[in-house]
């Protein structure tokens, strides 16, 4: 009879307690609730807050990127500001789904985005009238729309109701976060008060069935460490994961696949698995489940198919369907997400489409060569379309004549992941292109090199601006030199014309007085070549030069123009080594160095330039960030002058920049000069005390080996004639008269003519070919250029000499190779015969 009240009492034990915990669960579920819901205003508030604060901070990102644009009038500041104005309409559209069902906060926001447009109007006016101004001065018109104070006034009132919006946010978190405390205490009461009842019911069934549940706990653990096992093997697959029955209701669904449809799990089970299909495929899907749970496969494969977020929106998947029996069938739905794959595909695409409107030459290649991307730019600049160049070696491609260049650049770029140089490539009409070639490693995800981005730029039109301005520099010194220039020449004049007065009188010393003459005329026609050199400036390629050949040219410059209270020395090692370069733009460099430290010492002076080798070890290139290890020729320029103030010194290779007095100087000078030694691969150093004086150091890189002699070494005499058929064409009667006669009178006939008009009646009226012609370069009516096609017509292949003392065959698109030699004026005899013999000597043997 104890027994069956035990029996009795221990169901109805068991009742109460499951009622008991029953009501505190429901209680305390709808508790729970309430402090999520709670929890969840809170997250909202803070999150008002953020997105508040980020609003402010877009907004002033927008007036930083306004006020550097405005400044500096350079683009790349207004990348602050459109990413700026972005972010601003991001963080309204983002307040407006936190607070949407905030009165007080909708109202401050509203006011708020009503400030930013008036804000973004005037930012906006700013932006448009600098424009319309470029320049590095700031238009007064944009400076008084910024004194206006129209765009302070406005972000200070954004700031005041950003400030209400801030201390409302605080009042409601304040409160919510005292209500959720309340509730979270009654939530642990009712917990705790539930659990206790709930255990004093439960410890007497429990203690009767004690015994019984001893008999299962190992059969449980085992089940339960197997479903534990199978529930994380769910919760952790990448793939979304959802089961259904016949009926077609969702059973089971792990995070992932929540995260996909983005739903909460337990809101979705028991839902129709057909909810996650897109309305208008919803038929399609059910037609094909069905036939699937109606045939005998186990598995069917989703290659792509549309599915349907909680959101509304539509995303791609893949995925499998398997049939499972666990006490009944049901079906296993594996989901993957190809929105991120397709996406990225749909990026590169635009990317690739981005890149094509480029114009610059962008190209991709593997580390092997292989071309895997090619813009329009590189089908414009190379001449070859996409469909030519893809999967072809980019050497053979493009640069089968300079493959070397492209493996010293594969092995400073495994060594820096940078290579970057210029090259010279042949355009489709055949010629030269400029093209600053830059070379980037690119990299996998665990930083493996995989492919190598080639960034071709023509910069053609930018060296010859850059040898145009040089050359303008140039002129600007030549315009300095041009008095003690004429003074010399004068100087050079006055024996030659009171020597040829003297010559016609009778008992004069002929032997003398022609010595005299020939002497003098030599100084001026070397001096006039000297300085037409300096001032041609031809840029031709670079070659291995002496630079004390260089310093000598330009001392013998120099020295007619500087004046006598300036005193110029210079010094060179004897076994200076040699560097590779362009002599003339280096004296370039000389003179304007020069002519600068003569400006700085009006009362005169002493300016020294000197030349010597130089080793860069790897300590000092640390410390000098522009040059590497190696061998340098250091040259140095320094004078006794006024010197550099220290305000001044870091700006004075700045162009345009100059401390000389209005017209008195450009400012290209040192700019150019600057330049130029970067170009070479060296650098300019500057060392300057006020009122003592200034040195300008110059490195240039060492080749390999040493300069080789510089002495000249004096052609043998030139045989003469042989009865050979001469034409001298040249406007000036004297060099017509002179140069006839010192070739009749070594064996040549000669006829002459005064220009090109006449030049061509006389070929066509002589009966027998003429063997070579002189052509004066520059000559009223038809010039030497026109002069010598005409000739060519009419007989190809007589040989013609150019000759001129200023325009040399490469100016103008007249080319050297036009002509079978150059003869510069002045020339001497022997200068003629030499040029006349070599010309006729070397048709012979060809």
């Amino acid at each position: 009879m104890k027994d069956d009240n035990n029996s009795y009492w221990l169901p109805a034990a068991i009742a109460m307690a499951f009622v008991a915990i029953a009501i505190f669960g429901v209680v305390t579920f709808h508790n729970t609730i309430a402090v999520r819901e709670g929890e969840r205003e809170i997250a909202r508030s803070h999150n008002i807050r953020e997105m508040t604060r980020e609003l402010l901070s877009s907004m002033k990102d927008m007036e930083t990127g306004q006020r550097g644009f405005l400044i500096t009038d350079n683009d790349a500041y207004l990348e602050s500001y459109f990413k700026g104005l972005s972010k601003v309409d991001t963080n309204f559209e983002e307040l407006r789904k936190l607070i949407h069902q905030n009165k007080i906060q909708s109202d401050h926001l509203d006011r708020v985005e009503r400030l930013n447009e008036d804000r973004k109007t005037y930012l906006a006016e700013t932006i448009e009238r600098r424009r319309s101004s470029p320049g590095p001065r700031i238009p007064d018109d944009v400076l008084e729309l910024l004194s206006s104070g129209r765009g302070k006034e406005k972000l200070d009132e954004i700031r005041h109701i950003v400030d209400e919006i801030l201390a409302e946010q605080n009042r409601q978190l304040t409160q919510q976060e005292a209500l959720s405390e309340e509730r979270a205490v009654a939530s642990e009461f009712l917990i705790v008060a539930g659990n206790f009842l709930a255990l004093s019911l439960l410890v007497g069934a429990g203690a009767i069935a004690h015994l019984d549940r001893k008999r299962r706990d190992d059969a449980e653990s085992k089940m339960l460490a197997k479903q534990a096992e199978l529930v994380s093997i769910i919760n952790s697959s990448h793939d979304g994961i959802i089961t259904f029955g016949h009926d077609l209701k969702i059973r089971l669904m792990n995070p992932t696949a929540a995260a996909i449809y983005r739903v909460a799990p337990e809101k979705i089970l028991g839902m129709n698995v057909l909810a996650l299909f897109p309305s208008a495929r919803r038929a399609d899907g059910e037609a094909r489940i069905q036939q699937f749970l109606a045939s005998g496969e186990s598995m069917a494969v989703i290659a792509e198919a549309i599915g349907l977020r909680s959101d509304g929106l539509e995303f791609p998947y893949k995925g499998t369907m398997t049939k499972t029996i666990a006490g009944d069938e049901f079906v296993t739905w594996m989901v993957r997400d190809l929105s991120e794959s397709k996406a990225n595909e749909a990026k590169i695409r635009e990317q690739a489409a981005i890149l094509d409107q480029v114009r610059d030459a962008i190209l991709v290649c593997d580390m092997e060569g292989r071309i895997l991307f090619w813009n329009r730019g590189s089908e414009q600049l190379f001449g070859y379309s996409a469909e030519e160049a893809m999967h072809r070696n980019v050497v053979d491609l493009l640069f089968k004549e300079i493959s070397d260049f492209w493996s010293r650049g594969q092995e400073t770029l495994s060594d820096t992941g940078v290579y970057q140089t210029e090259i010279n490539h042949q355009g489709e009409d055949g010629g030269l292109i400029a093209i600053a070639h830059r070379r980037t490693l690119i990299r996998n995800e665990q930083g493996i090199p995989y492919a190598q981005l080639c960034l071709n730029f023509d910069v053609t039109e930018r060296k010859r601006e850059e040898s145009r301005s040089r050359r303008s520099q140039r002129l600007i010194s030549i315009g300095t030199l041009a008095g003690g220039i004429a003074h010399d020449l004068n100087n050079l004049l006055t024996p030659i014309l009171m020597g040829a007065k003297l010559l016609m009188r009778e008992g004069s010393d002929h032997q003398r007085l022609a010595k005299t003459i020939l002497t003098s005329a030599e100084r001026g026609g070397q001096m006039i070549k000297k300085l037409l050199a300096f001032a041609g400036g031809e840029d031709g390629p670079r070659a291995k030069i002496n630079i004390a050949d260089v310093l000598e040219e330009a001392h013998g410059i120099l020295q007619h123009t500087l004046p006598k209270s300036i005193e110029l020395n210079v010094t060179t090692d004897d076994a200076l080594l040699s560097v590779n370069g362009n002599a003339t733009e280096l004296s370039q460099i000389i003179m304007n160095l020069v002519i600068n430290a003569r400006d700085s010492m009006p009362d005169g002076g002493q300016i020294e330039i000197t030349a010597e080798n130089d080793f860069v070890d790897s300590a000092r290139a640390k410390k000098i960030n522009d040059l590497g290890e190696g061998h340098y020729v250091l040259i140095k320029v320094s004078d006794t002058g006024s010197g550099i103030e220290k305000q001044h010194i870091d700006h004075i290779f700045d162009p345009f920049f100059t401390t000389k007095e209005q017209g008195k100087g450009t400012g290209l000078g040192l700019s150019t000069s600057l330049g130029i030694v970067r170009s070479h691969g060296g650098d300019i150093y500057v060392q300057s005390d006020p009122g003592v004086g200034t040195t300008f150091s110059i490195y240039l890189p060492c080749v390999e080996s040493d300069a080789g002699p510089t002495g000249v070494t004096r052609a043998p005499k030139t045989p003469g004639g042989s009865g050979e058929a001469v034409l001298i064409v040249d406007d000036e009667a004297l060099i017509l008269e002179t140069a006839a006669e010192t070739l009749r009178a070594n064996g040549y006939q000669v006829w002459t003519a005064p220009g090109g008009r006449k030049a061509i009646e006389v070929f066509k009226e002589q009966p027998e070919p003429f063997d070579l012609v002189i052509v004066d370069m520059m000559m009223p009516g038809m010039d030497g250029n026109a002069t010598k096609n005409e000739l060519r017509q009419l007989q190809p292949e007589v040989l013609i000499v150019a000759s001129s003392g200023l325009r040399r065959p490469g100016n103008d698109g007249v080319h050297l190779s036009d002509f079978d030699a150059f003869l510069s004026k002045p020339y001497s005899d022997e200068n003629l015969l030499q040029t006349i013999h070599r010309v006729l000597h070397k048709q012979k043997k060809s």
